[in-house]
């Protein structure tokens, strides 16, 4: 974790997580990440993590009024920042940018 707060997402492929956090205007918010994909080794019963090339993190923010202010597709292991215009709830989304993988985690 990272000063302030963290947060820890489980994605599975495709899916969408979202959270929506009341942020004061004129803030400067800054979120960083590292998606890695977890296979879960039953015969060893523990969960196995590595990086792929392939896979990254589309992440997208709305403002209270629901426009979008920023969306892009990033690498495995990325950071934004941004500044908030109006005080209000802005909603955050991370969603995995693959699906051919088969019944895989991102954490």
């Amino acid at each position: 974790c990272i000063r302030d707060s963290c947060l820890y997402l489980r994605i599975l492929e495709g899916e969408k997580k979202c959270f929506i956090e009341e942020i004061p205007g004129d803030t400067v918010v800054s979120s960083q990440w590292r998606s890695e994909i977890a296979v879960n080794d039953k015969q060893e019963g523990r969960i196995e993590t590595f990086e792929s090339r392939k896979m990254g993190i589309t992440v997208t923010v709305k403002d209270p009024l629901e426009k979008i202010v920023y969306s892009r597709t990033h690498p495995t292991t990325s950071r934004h920042v941004f500044t908030t215009t109006a005080g209000g709830e802005y909603e955050i989304c991370f969603q995995s940018n693959t699906s051919s993988w088969f019944n895989k985690i991102i954490y």
